[in-house]
This record gives structure tokens, C-alpha cells and sequence, in this order.
């Protein structure tokens, strides 16, 4: 075997471990296919995570330990998360007046309706 030859053999199963399917997803501004979890190249990161998302959401969870819409605590299996009160979807802000505490689960029961309705 000449030794500037290559040995797929070998390389062929170190090949295989670096490659991954990734599915590319729309950006919700422009409809680019990007990669999940990076930022848009033209939009930049995703609205609504922003500074203000962060801060409200750290002291919602700081202040509350009930849910809003069952009134139970929090438990490590169904945590509480600082859900829109108006979702994004209906015109809610990110701010601190519109997020109040409810479990995982609750929130994701409630879809993109008011949680004074979904209640």
C-alpha cells in the first residue's frame, strides 16, 4: 500500500462521529433557515429574550411561589416558570406586570389565551 494513500477503514468510523443531521429551522422575522438555537445572521437573537424578559422573569420567580392559575407550590417535577399574563401572541409586554408564576405544565395547558380566561 503506497503511504500517501488514505485508509478509509480507518477513517471512516472517526468520520461518521463528527457528522450530525441537523435540522434547520425559519427565523420568525425574515423566514431564513438557520440553525435551532443560534441567531438570525439578518435579524439578530430571537425577540422577547431580551434584558428586560430576563429581569422580569428572575424577579417574578423571586416573588412568587404559588402557581397563578391551580394556587399550588411549585415541586421539583412540575416547576414554576414566569408565564405572560397576555401572551406575546395577543399583544403582552415583556414586563414585570404582565408575568405571574405557574407550573410548567399549567402554562403549556393554558396555549396562547389570557390566563384570566384559561383559569
Amino acid at each position: 500500500m503506497p503511504a500517501n494513500s488514505l485508509d478509509t477503514a480507518r477513517l471512516l468510523p472517526e468520520l461518521r462521529t463528527r457528522t450530525r443531521r441537523i435540522t434547520l429551522r425559519a427565523c420568525p422575522g425574515c423566514a431564513r433557515k438557520i440553525t435551532p438555537g443560534a441567531p438570525c445572521p439578518n435579524c439578530g437573537p430571537a425577540p422577547g429574550y431580551d434584558r428586560n424578559h430576563r429581569n422580569a422573569r428572575a424577579e417574578t420567580l423571586a416573588t412568587e411561589f404559588v402557581c397563578f392559575l391551580c394556587s399550588k407550590p411549585g415541586t421539583p417535577a412540575d416547576p414554576l416558570v414566569a408565564g405572560h399574563v397576555t401572551p406575546r401572541s395577543a399583544g403582552g409586554r415583556n414586563e414585570r406586570r404582565n408575568y405571574r408564576a405557574v407550573h410548567r405544565s399549567c402554562n403549556a395547558s393554558h396555549g396562547n389565551r389570557v390566563m384570566r380566561e384559561a383559569a
